[in-house]
This record gives C-alpha cells, sequence and structure tokens, in this order.
C-alpha cells in the first residue's frame, strides 16, 4: 500500500524528533561526564540522564569491588523504601541473578514484562513481582574488556524496547564505562600519592621518635596515630614476647582488610605489626606494598631502639668497672692511715660512694627495661622485710650519726621479692 505525503513526512519528523532527543541527551551526557572525575558523581549523572531517556521509573549502577568478588551498588534513582535494596546493595559476582549474570558474561539483558524475567531467572519471579516491577534493563559497563560493573532501569509496566532504544541504551553504558573507567584512574593516582605521603609521614615520625628516646611503646603509639591520621587505618604492634602494644584490633569480619606481618631486621625477628583498613575496605598490591614498607621503617625505629639500650647498659658497664680501681685505691690510702691527706680521701669516698650509686641505678633501669630482672613476688612478713632493710642501711646511718626508730607490728603480710 502507498503512503500518501503527510503520512511520510509525518512518520519521518517523529523519528527525527526521537533522533534529535536522543542526541542531545547523549551530547549533555558526554559534557556532563567529562567535568566528572569521582565514581559516584559518574553514577548519579547517568541515572539522571538515562531515567529520562528512557523513561524508566527505577534504576542503579553497580560496580565490580575492588577484591573482584561482589557488585556493590554506588547510586540509585526511584526506590524510595531503602529496605527494598539493602539486601542488594552487595551481592556476590557468582551469584545466579541478572546483574551478576550480565556482569559475568558481558551480555546485556531487556526483559520487556515480568514473563521474559521470570522464564531466564525462574527462582527470582517471587521477588521480582514483590517489587512491583515489570520490565527491566541490564547493562554491562565494560571497557577493553575489563568488566567495571552494569547499569539498571526497571519500568512499572511492560515496556518495548525496539532496536533504536537498544543501541540508545548500550550508547549511554558505553559512556557510563569509558566515564567510569577514568574516575577510578584518577581515584587510584589520588590513593597512591596519598599512601605515598603517608609513608613519608610515617617514616618522618618514627625516625623522630627513635632519635628523642622514645621507647617501644612510643614508637607504636606514634605508629598507630600517624596511620589513623595519614590512611585511616588501625594498626598494633606485638614486640617480641611482650605484650600487645597500642590499639587493639576489632575482629576481624570482612576476610582481606586485616594483614599480620613480622617485623624483622635481617634475619632477627623484632615483633609484629597487625594492620585493619578498616570495614568495606580490602588489601590489594599497593596496600601490601605499604604495609611491608611501613613495617621496614618500624623494624628501623625498633633496632635503633635496641642498639641504643644496648650502647647505653655497655656504657653503663664500663662506668662501672672504672670506678672498682678507684675504690681500691681508696682503700690502700686508708690502710696506710696518712693523716694529712685524710679531708681529700673522705670527699673522694664520698664522691665515688655517689657515682656507684648512680650507676647502679642506671643499671637497674636498663635491666628492667629490657626485660633482664625477674620479678617473682612471694608472701612475706613485713617486719622482717624493714628489719632487714635498716640492717643493710645501719653502717650509713652511723657514719652519719643519724637516728632512725621503727615501729612494725608482728602479722602484717605484704608480696616480695
Amino acid at each position: 500500500m502507498m503512503m500518501t505525503m503527510p503520512q511520510a513526512k509525518g512518520n519521518e519528523t517523529k523519528g527525527e524528533r526521537r533522533a534529535r532527543r536522543t542526541t542531545g541527551a547523549l551530547m549533555e551526557l558526554i559534557e556532563s561526564l567529562s567535568a566528572s572525575h569521582d565514581v559516584n558523581e559518574v553514577a548519579r549523572t547517568v541515572l539522571a540522564i538515562g531515567m529520562s531517556l528512557a523513561h524508566a521509573d527505577a534504576g542503579t549502577v553497580c560496580l565490580v569491588s575492588r577484591d573482584r568478588r561482589s557488585l556493590e551498588i554506588v547510586a540509585d534513582v526511584g526506590y524510595g523504601d531503602p529496605d527494598v535494596l539493602r539486601p542488594h546493595r552487595r551481592t556476590s559476582i557468582d551469584a545466579d541473578a541478572p546483574v551478576a549474570t550480565a556482569v559475568r558474561t558481558g551480555q546485556p539483558f531487556f526483559f520487556e514484562s515480568l514473563a521474559e524475567l521470570s522464564q531466564r531467572f525462574p527462582h527470582l519471579k517471587e521477588q521480582a513481582e514483590r517489587r512491583g516491577r515489570q520490565a527491566d534493563a541490564i547493562l554491562p559497563l565494560a571497557v577493553r574488556d575489563q568488566l567495571l560493573g552494569a547499569i539498571t532501569f526497571g519500568f512499572v509496566s511492560p515496556e518495548r524496547f525496539d532496536d533504536d532504544m537498544r543501541a540508545t541504551l548500550l550508547a549511554l553504558a558505553r559512556h557510563c564505562a569509558l566515564a567510569t573507567e577514568r574516575a577510578l584512574l584518577v581515584e587510584a593516582a589520588q590513593a597512591r600519592e596519598k599512601r605515598t605521603r603517608a609513608l613519608i609521614d610515617v617514616s618522618t615520625a618514627l625516625a623522630r621518635a627513635s632519635a628523642e628516646g622514645a621507647d617501644e611503646k612510643g614508637v607504636s603509639e606514634v605508629l598507630a596515630e600517624r596511620m589513623r591520621s595519614t590512611l585511616g587505618w588501625r594498626c598494633s604492634v606485638q614486640v617480641r614476647d611482650q605484650t600487645q602494644l597500642s590499639l587493639e584490633l576489632p575482629p576481624d569480619s570482612l576476610s582481606g582488610r586485616r594483614r599480620t606481618l613480622s617485623i624483622r631486621e635481617g634475619d632477627r625477628h623484632l615483633g609484629t605489626l597487625h594492620v585493619d583498613l578498616g570495614p568495606g575496605e580490602w588489601i590489594g598490591q599497593e596496600e601490601e606494598l605499604l604495609i611491608e614498607q611501613i613495617a621496614e621503617r618500624t623494624a628501623l625505629a625498633l633496632a635503633v631502639i635496641e642498639r641504643t639500650r644496648a650502647m647505653r647498659a655497655a656504657q653503663e658497664e664500663a662506668i662501672r668497672a672504672s670506678l672498682a680501681p678507684i675504690t681500691t685505691a681508696l682503700d690502700l690510702l686508708d690502710a696506710r692511715g696518712k693523716k694529712n691527706d685524710a679531708p681529700e680521701r673522705v670527699i673522694l669516698r664520698r664522691q665515688v660512694r655517689h657515682l656507684t650509686r648512680m650507676v647502679d641505678d642506671l643499671l637497674d633501669i636498663s635491666r628492667i627495661v629490657r626485660g633482664k630482672i625477674d620479678v617473682d613476688p612471694v608472701p612475706g612478713e613485713l617486719r622482717s622485710v624493714l628489719l632487714r632493710a635498716v640492717e643493710l642501711a645501719m653502717p650509713l646511718l652511723h657514719e652519719r650519726r643519724h637516728g632512725l626508730n621503727v615501729h612494725a607490728p608482728a602479722g602484717l603480710r605484704v608480696l616480695v621479692d
């Protein structure tokens, strides 16, 4: 049957209007996406324009998680009740569901009715009926065979997806995929820069702490504070056989977010570093490398503490050894009994005793810090402890002509070593 000229012109005008509308929407999309460098912003932009273009009632953008094991909804429109999407916010990429299947295979789905969806995924029929939608378009987001996620559009009534509409939605998905890839690259570059700044910050803080004489607990506290402020990570350090220092980490509810790493200097094990990236995070290759680098910096700081402490102990032992011949020389001078140098010998002996006590105190502190002194408290009577202490101090009390009165009732017991 031949068409009259007005009918042909009318049909052509309708097609042209649709083409102009589609071209205008895609141009608006390209312009908006060119200024979007954030994944969430890209998703919201695509949904806003795509919903208008497809006359859809609802839509979502899902992206593959960093561990490539799940799909996460990053933007949604048209779901008034938040409970509708809550079970689907994070789903397995291996699920037998339309979105996960589209992402795995790279093939789009156009379900023009609930019957078509139920035929392909019969186990989802009741769920689809409850959500109140009759048609769906599910479009994978892929760039150069790299699957990034999917964009979905839902309709409350059956929808016919003709060739033009399918081509339009696929073009929209391609633009969304390119913009998403660009945004992910920008975010990855920003994350690398952030990690580099964090490594410099942590290295500087640890070096300063060890140079200023901090002990293991101080180094651990500095590390935990810098990790939290620069990366938002939580960490703790366990030094050899000592108890765990710094923050207590929560139970790991999501696999892949925590790492435990040995802190080593060569073949020597100095301690253990525990790192928790936080909920929803995942340790990739770059995070793994950063954790290893932080463990190396921590090992340097702990090694400096060990060497400084050992050198200080050696110096204290050397001072004590040098005091021994001075004490012996004074004993010899006293034995000769020369009266003309008695005042000088008294001064020397007093100063030698003072230095000896100072060195003994320093050595005791050093041994305590290094864990070289074991304390084994046992029950004992307070009276006997006081009498023994008085007995030890009595020569010094007599020398200085001091008096001492002790009142210690019997029967009081304490823990002593």
